[in-house]
C-alpha cells in the first residue's frame, strides 16, 4: 500500500544549536511540498563534549548508541530507527565512522528504497591514507543522491565519477537571521562600552571564536600575538569559545595579558557585539561555518591557507574579503599586523564580505536542499 506523502529520514551525527533552525526550515519547506521528514540523531562525539552547543528538538529522535574500536579506528554503533528503513529517502552523513550508512544501505537497496549521502564528500579536516580514501569512493558510489556541502564538494564528487545530475550543492551555512538583525541594531555607545569593556583599543583588536580545539591551530594564534604585542602594547586577541583546549588558553591568557577569554558565545546580541567591539577576526587554523560569521558580520578573517579546512574555506578568497597568510608565525603576525593597519584595506575587506553574505543565506541552502529531496524521489 502507498503512501500518502513521501517521507524523508535523516540521520545526523548530533544536533548542534546551529543546525536546529536549518532543520525547522527544512521540515517546514518539504512539508509545503507534500513531503514529511523525519530526524534522527546521536550525542556529541567525544571532541565535541566541552563546547557546550548540543540541543534536543522535541519532534527529533535522540539515539541510543556505543563507541567501538574497529580496526583501531572508533566507529559509532546507533540504535535501529525504523524510519530509516522504511521512509522513501534516507539521508545519512557521509563519515566512514557512523555506520548507519552500512547498516540500512544495502537492506535499503534490496527493497527499492533510496538512499542520500550527505557531506563534503572527501575528508579535509585531517590526513588519511589510500585505503580509507578508496573504501569512501566505494560506499559513496553506492548512493542514489549526494548532498554536497559545496560547490567544491560536488565538483569533488563528480571527479571520483557521479553523475553531476545526482548531485545537490547545498552552500552550507548557518541560520545567520538573528545574527545580522543583532548587528545592525548596534548602536555607537553600545560598542564602545563593551569595547572598554574587554579593554581594547579600536585598531589593535583581532576576534578568534569557534571551538578550542587542535584543529584550530591556537599555539601558532599565541605565538603571532606574542610578537604583536611586543611592538604594539595594545593589541589584544579575544577569545570565544569552548572546548577540550580551554584550560590551556586559560593559563596563555595568564602568561600573556594581550589575550581577553570570554567563553562560548552564542546569543545572536553578545556575538555581535563582541565582533563590533573588535577590528578582525583571527583564525589560524580549521576554518569551517566561521566563514560564514565573517561575511555576515562584514568582519574580515585573517586565516592559514596551508592547513586542513572545512569545504566553507572555499567561500573566502584572499584579498577579495579575508587575508590567507603562510603558517610561519611570522607571516602570520605581519599578516594580521597589516590589516589591523590599513583602514582602507579593512574598510575593502569588510565590504565585500557583506556582499559575498548574500549568496550564502539560510533560506538559499533549504531551497537547494529541498530541491535536491524532490529530485532524489522523482528518480
Amino acid at each position: 500500500m502507498s503512501r500518502a506523502r513521501p517521507r524523508v529520514a535523516i540521520i545526523y551525527p548530533w544536533l548542534p544549536q546551529y543546525r536546529v533552525e536549518f532543520f525547522e526550515r527544512l521540515r517546514q519547506a518539504l512539508g509545503a511540498e507534500g513531503v514529511d521528514l523525519d530526524l534522527a540523531h546521536g550525542s556529541n562525539p567525544p571532541f565535541a563534549h566541552d563546547r557546550g552547543d548540543e540541543v534536543d528538538l522535541s519532534w527529533a529522535k535522540r539515539l541510543g548508541e556505543r563507541r567501538v574500536k574497529l580496526l583501531g579506528r572508533a566507529v559509532v554503533v546507533r540504535e535501529r530507527w525504523l524510519p530509516a528503513v522504511d521512509d522513501d529517502l534516507l539521508i545519512v552523513e557521509d563519515a566512514l565512522r557512523n555506520t548507519d550508512a552500512y547498516r540500512y544501505l544495502f537492506r535499503r537497496k534490496l527493497h527499492g528504497r533510496k538512499t542520500a549521502f550527505w557531506g563534503p564528500g572527501r575528508t579535509m579536516d585531517k590526513s588519511v591514507g589510500r585505503v580509507e580514501r578508496f573504501a569512501k569512493r566505494q560506499l559513496l558510489a553506492r548512493g542514489d543522491w549526494w548532498f554536497a556541502y559545496t560547490a567544491g564538494s560536488a565538483e569533488f564528487l563528480s571527479r571520483q565519477g557521479i553523475p553531476a545530475e545526482q548531485i545537490s550543492a547545498v552552500g552550507n551555512t548557518l541560520d545567520s537571521d538573528a545574527l545580522v538583525k543583532a548587528k545592525d541594531s548596534l548602536t555607537t555607545d553600545q560598542v564602545v562600552q563593551r569595547r572598554s569593556q574587554l579593554g581594547l583599543t579600536e585598531g589593535h583588536s583581532a576576534l578568534f571564536i569557534g571551538g578550542l580545539s587542535r584543529t584550530k591551530n591556537l599555539e601558532l594564534l599565541v605565538d603571532a600575538g606574542r610578537r604583536i604585542a611586543s611592538k604594539d602594547p595594545d593589541f589584544r586577541v579575544v577569545i570565544a569559545g569552548a572546548g577540550p583546549l580551554r584550560s590551556e588558553i586559560d593559563r596563555q591568557a595568564e602568561l600573556n595579558p594581550f589575550i581577553k577569554v570570554v567563553g562560548p558565545v552564542f546569543d545572536p546580541h553578545e556575538k555581535s557585539l563582541i565582533a563590533a567591539a573588535c577590528d578582525v577576526i583571527a583564525n589560524p587554523g580549521l576554518v569551517g561555518l566561521v566563514a560564514v560569521d565573517s561575511l555576515m558580520l562584514g568582519i574580515p578573517i585573517v586565516t592559514v591557507g596551508d592547513w586542513p579546512h572545512s569545504p566553507e574555506f572555499e567561500y573566502l578568497v584572499d584579498q577579495r574579503n579575508a587575508v590567507i597568510s603562510g603558517g610561519e608565525a611570522e607571516s602570520y603576525a605581519n599578516s594580521l599586523e597589516r590589516l589591523l593597519a590599513d583602514d582602507e584595506l579593512r574598510a575593502r575587506l569588510a565590504s565585500q564580505c557583506l556582499l559575498d553574505a548574500e549568496h550564502h543565506s539560510l533560506d538559499a541552502m533549504v531551497g537547494r536542499f529541498v530541491a535536491g529531496v524532490l529530485s532524489a524521489l522523482s528518480r
